[in-house]
């Protein structure tokens, strides 16, 4: 389980859909909570993306360029 997993984790596992981060480095890391609806997974995978990038303002706020450091997303029906 990676990071975003660990954080977001904890929520029902009885939904259809899941959401994979997709990281610059080529790790990937599925977000334990399932979701009911495409939409409520879409947010959660935003939500998560928005908080990688905070991060990485966080730690480097005078070089950190979000272009650079591009995080993708797949939701799938499970």
């Amino acid at each position: 389980m990676g990071l975003f997993g660990k954080l977001f984790g904890g929520g029902s596992s009885d939904g259809k859909y899941k959401v994979t981060l997709r990281f610059p480095d080529g790790e990937r890391s599925e977000l334990d909570e399932r979701f009911s609806s495409y939409e409520d997974a879409e947010r959660a995978a935003l939500e998560a993306v928005s908080d990688y990038h905070a991060g990485g303002e966080y730690m480097d706020p005078l070089n950190y360029d979000a272009s650079e450091d591009e995080v993708d997303y797949d939701i799938e029906e499970v």
